[in-house]
């Protein structure tokens, strides 16, 4: 089984697929549409995803304020969980974001190597990649 990660934005949707020993994580694609409400071609690429790779659980990036509130991002986020929670039976859960920033990417954990660039041009996608390998780390 894998897992998949995810980072739920307007216009993109960042996907990072787990390796089946959950030791790796890998981005995979970035999702795009025209219309951030418009959300159901992104929820069936995601359900396509979901099943042709096995995967057992959803893991969203969920973006919380740097003092630990809860904004419209978040908000936002959610929705798009229950939407895609109405199409998949996989368990989706939340991880908080915040351990990776952007511009400039710096993992924000001890003895993290990552560092780069996120700018303009750059996919979102590498950002799920770190978050859901932190979230796939957390109890080591």
């Amino acid at each position: 089984m894998r897992k998949l990660g995810l980072d739920y934005g307007d216009k993109t949707v960042g996907v990072a697929l787990s390796d089946e020993s959950l030791l790796l994580a890998q981005p995979i694609i970035t999702l795009t549409r025209n219309n951030p409400i418009d959300i159901k071609s992104t929820v069936d690429e995601l359900v396509k995803i979901i099943d042709e790779n096995e995967v057992d659980e959803v893991v969203i990036g969920l973006p919380v304020n740097m003092d630990g509130s809860e904004g419209e991002r978040v908000d936002k986020t959610k929705w798009f969980a229950k939407k895609l929670s109405k199409k998949t039976s996989v368990p989706i859960n939340f991880w908080d974001d915040f351990t990776c920033t952007t511009k400039p990417m710096r993992c924000r954990l001890p003895g993290c190597i990552f560092h780069f660039y996120n700018g303009h041009g750059t996919p979102w996608v590498y950002q799920m990649g770190m978050a859901i390998q932190f979230y796939f780390n957390k109890d080591i």
